[in-house]
């Protein structure tokens, strides 16, 4: 392995199950020409055969560059290199998918309390045999997978991933199938893609190339190896170009201002105008005209409106109580200065505190009015709002999407028409690019299509997104609402690791994290395996809210407190919709909430779970009649809400 190490040129190899047992936490030893093999011991099975361990094999260069060596767990080693930026790599190796779900989830939150420990102005590797399976997460994601389904290690890949900020380098680059897949099974001889080579967000585009190689093949490994190759890009950063704001509300309430701001518009929009028809004569081209009518508002703007106040932000400095306490510290010190005695020192050290505690007290205040903002925001489902304390917005509103439900294809078709027909007559038009329809429990064989107005014939989806959420799968909103609720939560580092109050975190969390998480959650149907991925998802970001180290071990009720699992949230909401929408007949949801399919096939294997089969579930009642008159008293409805969040953590 040396010969064929030193013979790639490769820097730094990292290794995994090499199934050499020793008695050693770390084991260096030295190989020809100053190559250095680090390794954790192997374990042995139940049959008492040598399995597992990790390490890493370095050239003489990189191990001299060396600057730490730390393991977490036979399955996990961390090696630091000195540079400019310092090169942090782990090499893991992953329980397979036939362990338990136990030993993959204790592997996986050993690797994100790694991840964790390495600055963020590292370059971070992480490599190895994670033994996971990763498919496309959605039709947005553009990366090239070797698997069509994601198995259960993938899953739990994928949370790490999100939670470190990793992104895995085998999915950038476009290659052909025989450069994807990375192990051959013996015996049956199915090929794989289970070895990754991750890397910190931070530094993706210094990764230029990732992809296996036959180049160790003669070791007897059913594994290829895995090689990256890493270039710093390191970019100076441009500001961008500053855009003047003009006070566009003075022209509201000031009449002269109007006035003379439509003659300066007029005027230069005329003398632009001439200078183009003197240059090219008389044109009728509607683009110039519009440019130059850009110009000459640009113009009236320079000249006559304001520029719109900058937004002030409090500051805890400028709050009296802050300037006083800062007074009299100051005073204290001209008096230790002029007397430096044990007692004057002492009273500055007080007068320093009640500042610090002054600057505490008046930043909670300001705090808690943006909690509160956000809270009101939340509630209102005001998804922009409460984001914006955390200066990024994520949802978006489709105020203009419509989705027509029908009973068949004829019925939809003539909802179709007479949808075009009146959005005619009111000089609208259907974009039949942007239209599309999905069918339930419609063989293909029956080849349905609708068609446009224009002869067009309609594309159709297996799902499709539609004010935010997806039609289909409550699995795949779940995924895209985790990674949006984890950038997040990771914009609130510096407040998680602060010395701030538990429970103001905690307001805070639920505010900016949680109403991203569970955006559109009263809609889902939760099966028992999503809930438990929402619930151990939840808890690790309240965890990181909380800034708890794993190594604390705390129990599910110690880290929630007064708190309720996420699942539980996620019934109430959906039981406080289904019964407000029980009980309101005028809405066009209410004929929605018991409706189903009354024609087509059920394809053969286990049926789709429903929102009826969720509500059956929520109230341990089997008859929808019965749920229904429960629905109808609102009070005896929220009594059998409450009865079902009353469940602990």
């Amino acid at each position: 392995m040396v010969n064929l190490f030193l013979r790639s040129q490769i820097s730094v190899l990292a290794i995994q199950e090499h199934r050499v047992v020793h008695d050693e936490e770390v084991k260096i030893e030295r190989h020809k020409k100053g190559v250095h093999l680090i390794t954790t011991s192997a374990w042995r099975n139940r049959a008492q055969a040598s399995t597992g361990g990790v390490g890493f094999l370095l050239t003489k260069q990189a191990f001299n560059a060396v600057s730490l060596i730390k393991t977490y767990s036979k399955r996990c080693m961390l090696v630091s290199l000195d540079g400019n930026p310092r090169l942090t790599i782990i090499s893991v190796y992953s329980p397979t998918e036939s362990a338990t779900v136990e030993e993959a989830e204790e592997f996986h939150d050993c690797l994100r309390a790694a991840v964790r420990e390495v600055p963020s102005h590292h370059l971070l590797l992480v490599i190895g045999d994670l033994n996971a399976h990763l498919s496309k997460l959605n039709g947005e994601d553009t990366g090239w997978y070797w698997h069509q389904v994601t198995n259960r290690n993938g899953h739990l890949l994928r949370d790490t991933l999100l939670e470190g900020e990793l992104e895995a380098t085998n999915h950038r680059f476009q290659k052909s199938p025989g450069k994807q897949w990375t192990h051959l099974s013996d015996g049956v001889l199915t090929r794989s893609q289970i070895d990754y080579v991750l890397v910190r967000k931070k530094w993706r585009s210094s990764i230029k190339n990732t992809e296996p190689c036959n180049s160790f093949n003669s070791l007897g490994s059913d594994h290829r190896a895995v090689l990256s190759t890493v270039k710093l890009s390191l970019r100076k950063s441009i500001s961008p170009p500053r855009v003047t704001r003009y006070d566009f509300s003075r022209l509201k309430t000031d009449q002269e201002l109007q006035i003379k701001y439509g003659v300066e518009v007029r005027n230069r929009y005329s003398a632009l105008l001439s200078e183009v028809q003197l240059d090219l004569g008389p044109t009728n081209d509607v683009t110039t005209k519009y440019g130059k009518f850009i110009e000459a508002v640009k113009y009236a703007n320079r000249k006559h409106l304001p520029h719109k106040p900058k937004k002030r932000y409090d500051d805890p400095a400028n709050d009296p109580r802050v300037e006083e306490a800062r007074s009299k510290l100051f005073a204290t010190k001209e008096t230790y200065h002029l007397d430096p005695c044990e007692d004057n020192r002492q009273t500055v050290a007080e007068e320093k505190d009640t500042l610090s505690a002054c600057y505490r007290t008046v930043e909670e205040e300001l705090l808690k009015q943006k909690i509160s903002k956000a809270e009101n925001a939340a509630d209102r489902c005001k998804n922009k709002e409460s984001r914006n304390l955390v200066n990024e917005v994520t949802d978006a509103d489709f105020a203009d999407d419509l989705a027509l439900i029908t009973d068949s294809v004829a019925e939809a078709q003539d909802f179709l028409r007479s949808l075009e027909l009146a959005a005619n007559s009111v000089g609208l038009h259907l974009n039949e690019g942007k239209t599309k329809y999905m069918g339930i429990n419609i063989r293909d064989d029956d080849n349905p299509t609708l068609v446009a107005g224009s002869g067009k014939n309609i594309e159709k989806v297996d799902d499709f997104v539609y004010l935010g959420s997806r039609m289909k799968s409550s699995e795949k909103d779940f995924e895209v609402r985790k990674a949006k609720a984890w950038g997040a939560c990771h914009q609130m580092k510096l407040v998680w690791k602060s010395d701030m109050r538990r429970d103001l975190k905690i307001r805070l969390f639920l505010a900016t994290v949680e109403s991203i998480l569970l955006y559109g959650s009263e809609t889902w149907t939760v099966s028992q395996t999503l809930a438990k991925r929402i619930d151990g998802c939840y808890t690790r970001m309240l965890g990181m809210a909380l800034n708890i180290d794993w190594k604390e071990r705390q129990t599910n009720a110690k880290v929630y407190g007064h708190l309720i699992r996420a699942s539980d949230k996620i019934a109430a909401r959906r039981m406080r919709l289904a019964g407000h929408l029980a009980r309101h007949e005028e809405l066009l949801s209410h004929q929605l909430l018991f409706w189903e399919p009354l024609q087509g096939h059920r394809r053969r294997g286990r049926p789709h779970l429903t929102y009826i089969d969720i509500l059956r579930k929520d109230t341990g009642l089997d008859d929808i009649k019965e749920i229904n008159k429960l629905m109808l008293d609102r009070q005896i409805w929220k009594k059998t809400i409450s009865v079902r969040t009353l469940k602990p953590p």
